[in-house]
């Protein structure tokens, strides 16, 4: 199964424990993007950073769907949608590049909402 990624850091790890604790399915608007965090069972979330669309929707800048399995400090990758850029990304990551690709967005996202929070 190539979408499992190891957290070595426990700068990450703890980052990522932050975001779980402190975000909601409520949006929080900060500098023009709403953050949310999806619960959708124990382990299964979404980390979504999104922008106001047409008629008051939210567009996905970006959304990454994971399992966390903290007894083992490893994320499973489900999905990846970012319906803002062109063209738009929709997709379960499946290559070694769309995994490299997911986790390097899944990190810059976390550290997002770390700053945001920690600044709020």
């Amino acid at each position: 199964m190539l979408a499992i990624v190891f957290l070595g850091l426990n700068n990450m790890m703890d980052k990522l424990e932050f975001v779980l604790a402190h975000f909601t399915e409520e949006r929080v608007y900060h500098n023009g993007e709403y953050y949310r965090l999806k619960k959708f069972d124990n382990d299964t979330y979404e980390l979504e950073v999104s922008i106001s669309g047409a008629c008051g929707t939210f567009e996905s800048h970006p959304a990454i769907k994971f399992k966390l399995m903290p007894e083992s400090n490893q994320v499973l990758f489900l999905s990846y949608r970012d319906v803002v850029v062109n063209p738009m990304k929709s997709f379960k990551p499946e290559s070694e590049a769309e995994l490299d690709f997911v986790r390097l967005a899944f990190e810059q996202l976390v550290d997002k909402c770390d700053q945001v929070k920690s600044s709020s």
